[in-house]
């Protein structure tokens, strides 16, 4: 084994998040969990879910005075502590980390900020002082906002489980199209997600309207869904599934088209998981430009970026049948190889 990598596999991580809770069929949860998971692949990793509803292996509660996280992490005496908390780069959650990360007694602290939240000009100076060594996100331009305004920041990629999330043959289509009760010429187009105001998803149903296409909508059993939303996909004749129920990679198999209209940059995290599983199920997706999708795939054989609210219609309508086929762009995101280069970032900057 090379020196350099020998010297990775001895690394420890502790990441603590109260995004690793079950069920993972949220964005920010499947983004702590696949990181966990890939980061297990490169070093010695202790991850904390600090959530009521955390994974096997949690630790105590979202609590600075718990003090079971911190005595955890400072027990394990990693590397490197990673938090990851949902609330993103608010105040209170900065100070939570940084107190997370002095009662663990841990040098060497990195934040991620997966959804980043706007400050005025005191949040920003408190941010400047709560933060860690290095803050990690999902953009280009959440980098340099970061950077201005006094926060070393680095981007990341997003990593995939790509052997979890392949491409369907057409008889398994087939199947999961009789499993589910789907016609084996109906023209069907996905969404995973919250259903919420801000998801932008009347844009959708008017597409699949326009288009004469049958909606499913993927329910995400985050928080509570809006009644409204609900009422009006259901109206759409829109077939809405229970998140925690599904076998999500089934439902990328099984549809036509993977739709994302969102552009509220506070509905989602600021790389959407969803549209990336999509892709690497093969599927064609159309989405808005949305956060650091476009930094991350400016262009893409089975990705069209819809500038209008009108261009999903149009999209869906050009759409023509073809075989499920991966990217190569996809490729590239790996969970291991996506690990190995926060590792990587981590050493550079945690010093």
């Amino acid at each position: 084994m090379p020196r350099s990598a020998a010297r990775i596999v001895q690394r420890r991580v502790c990441l603590i998040s109260d995004c690793l809770a079950q069920p993972f069929d949220e964005g920010a949860r499947v983004l702590a969990r696949g990181l966990a998971e890939g980061l297990r692949t490169c070093c010695e990793v202790l991850a904390l879910g600090t959530h009521p509803r955390a994974a096997p292996g949690s630790c105590g509660d979202w609590l600075p005075d718990s003090g079971a996280a911190a005595s955890a992490a400072r027990e394990f005496r990693p590397d490197f502590l990673l938090v990851f908390p949902h609330a993103s780069n608010t105040v209170p959650a900065l100070l939570r980390s940084r107190l997370l990360a002095r009662r663990s007694g841990v040098r060497r602290f990195a934040f991620l900020a997966y959804q980043p939240r706007p400050h005025g000009l005191v949040g920003r100076r408190l941010q400047r002082w709560l933060a860690p060594e290095l803050t990690l996100c999902l953009s280009a331009e959440s980098e340099r906002r970061f950077r201005e305004e006094g926060v070393a920041a680095e981007r990341i990629l997003c990593g995939l489980d790509l052997a979890r999330f392949t491409p369907a043959t057409p008889e398994e289509k087939r199947r999961l199209r009789e499993q589910h009760g789907f016609a084996p010429d109906q023209r069907l187009a996905l969404h995973v997600g919250h259903a919420k105001p801000g998801r932008n998803l009347e844009v959708m149903i008017e597409a699949c309207r326009r288009a004469d296409w049958t909606g499913v909508f993927v329910l995400s059993t985050f928080d509570a869904a809006d009644a409204q939303v609900l009422r009006q996909l259901d109206d759409a004749g829109f077939r809405v599934v229970d998140g925690a129920d599904a076998v999500i990679e089934e439902w990328y198999r099984l549809a036509d088209c993977y739709v994302f209209p969102v552009r509220d940059p506070l509905a989602c995290a600021e790389v959407p998981m969803s549209v990336l599983e999509a892709l690497a199920c093969g599927l064609p997706v159309v989405a808005s430009r949305f956060g650091g999708l476009p930094d991350l795939l400016p262009s893409c054989e089975r990705l069209t970026y819809a500038d209008t609210d009108a261009a999903f219609a149009e999209c869906l309508l050009a759409l023509e049948g073809s075989a499920a086929r991966r990217p190569a762009q996809i490729e590239q995101l790996g969970r291991d190889r996506v690990a190995a280069e926060v590792l990587r970032v981590l050493e550079a900057h945690c010093t």
